[in-house]
């Protein structure tokens, strides 16, 4: 046999890579071999797909719960009269009882007992828009859940919902909550009322005067004004009247809102929130209540 043909049969001979030590008929390669073995099937099309769809499916869990959510269960309240309130979510509290809140701090001008109808609706809402839903939120700066009610709110607000918002100080966690609140009604003095509430509730801010002149710099407010304001008897007043306010709704803890007639203590979500200011804007019964016409708020 010629040299050549000698060296093309050893190499056809020769047991190709793999097929060393197995027995006749076996596979020749490894995922031949796994085809024949229960449980070691390779992944093929059908089995990505149902993993895709599973991974979409639990995506899509939240959307679909918040779909399933009960319509609003609303309750009668019985002061003040016309309002109606749905459920608490969870909320930040104190330990102060909600009938003592004020008690050891300079008592309100205004008490509960005589905010009601315009009264009450003046100081809760102020001045709102033709075609508004008002929205007083109520929030302390150390309030677990405030700073996300609250980015819902700036969120709707910032997308053109039809709200009308106040903001309300009600500091329930403190002396540290007290600061907080008359920090950013000081800054009201300056018209920075909503720059200092997104500031404070989204960013480290330290107590006392370093924190005052932070917030000075950061939003380009006079430092000693701001100081002058801070102790001032028009934050107390203010504090006074929403403290007030908290009593005459029976507000327990923060956060807390009064959306048209309803109030709506706790956590919510920007769909559920979205869903009450449609309630409000259709039922448009909240001026009635305090008292007022629609053209009134014009």
């Amino acid at each position: 046999m010629p040299a050549r043909s000698a060296r093309r049969a050893a190499r056809i001979s020769w047991p190709p890579a793999g097929s060393l030590n197995r027995p006749p008929n076996a596979p020749a390669n490894r995922d031949a071999r796994s085809r024949q073995r229960p449980g070691c099937n390779p992944m093929r099309r059908r089995d990505l797909l149902i993993i895709g769809g599973l991974a979409a499916g639990a995506l899509s869990v939240p959307k679909i719960y918040a779909a399933l959510q009960p319509e609003f269960t609303f309750e009668p309240m019985d002061r003040p009269a016309g309002f109606r309130q749905v459920p608490f979510g969870a909320i930040s509290g104190g330990n102060t009882p909600i009938a003592l809140i004020g008690i050891g701090d300079a008592q309100p001008e205004t008490p509960a007992d005589d905010l009601t109808g315009s009264a009450a609706c003046d100081l809760l809402f102020g001045e709102v828009p033709s075609g508004r839903v008002p929205l007083a939120l109520f929030n302390d700066y150390y309030c677990t859940y405030c700073p996300a009610v609250s980015r819902v709110v700036q969120r709707l607000e910032d997308s053109g919902a039809p709200i009308a918002v106040t903001l309300h100080e009600l500091p329930l966690l403190g002396q540290r909550s007290v600061e907080k609140a008359r920090l950013a009604l000081a800054a009201a003095q300056q018209g920075a009322h909503g720059a200092v509430h997104r500031m404070l509730m989204e960013t480290p801010v330290p107590p006392g005067v370093p924190g005052l002149n932070r917030v000075a710099r950061a939003l380009s407010l006079n430092p000693d004004q701001l100081r002058a304001d801070l102790g001032s008897a028009d934050v107390s007043a203010k504090l006074d009247i929403t403290r007030a306010l908290a009593r005459l709704f029976a507000i327990p803890g923060t956060p807390a809102m009064v959306v048209g007639r309803t109030l709506l203590v706790g956590n919510v979500t920007q769909e559920r929130l979205e869903k009450l200011i449609e309630i409000e804007q259709a039922d448009a019964a909240w001026p009635a209540n305090c008292g007022k016409t629609v053209s009134s708020f014009s």
